[in-house]
């Protein structure tokens, strides 16, 4: 189940644990087969910014944070990078696509394989420094003593 973010997140949901808004998992989860079921759960759920996830990906590989401002603005943020023939690889370095037909064809190409949408929501900052907190289970059990790194000036 933790292979596939639909299901871990409907089962985290259902636990009572806070995840972000998700049309993609529960029991009346959307199927995505493209971009235009992208576009459509985005006015549906009323999501300007959201996150398209690979169900089955890991380490952000053909993740897209996509955000929209208005009528004909859109903006995907990602480390896919589409090349002239129209081919996907992730090329580690994080790259802005504007134009939403190429946001629509890397979408297109990663929907056969499913995909996960969630809300976009704002990370948690400290002093304009923005964080992301990740708890590493092993064995079921999450470790009890944290090491954490003393703040630079």
């Amino acid at each position: 189940m933790l292979f596939d973010k639909r299901r871990c997140h409907a089962v985290l949901h259902s636990a009572g644990v806070p995840v972000p808004a998700s049309p993609t998992s529960g029991p009346s989860a959307a199927t995505v087969r493209g971009w235009d079921d992208v576009r459509a759960l985005m006015r549906e759920h009323r999501m300007p910014r959201l996150f398209v996830k690979p169900a089955h990906g890991s380490s952000a590989s053909g993740v897209l944070a996509v955000e929209t401002g208005g009528p004909g603005r859109i903006r995907a943020t990602t480390s896919v990078e589409l090349t002239a023939d129209g081919s996907l690889f992730n090329s580690l370095r994080v790259r802005r696509y504007e134009d939403e037909r190429d946001i629509a064809t890397i979408v297109d190409a990663l929907a056969p394989d499913g995909l996960h949408l969630e809300r976009w929501l704002p990370k948690a900052s400290q002093r304009g420094r923005a964080a992301d907190l990740r708890v590493v289970v092993v064995a079921g059990r999450a470790p009890t003593r944290w090491s954490v790194p003393a703040a630079r000036p």
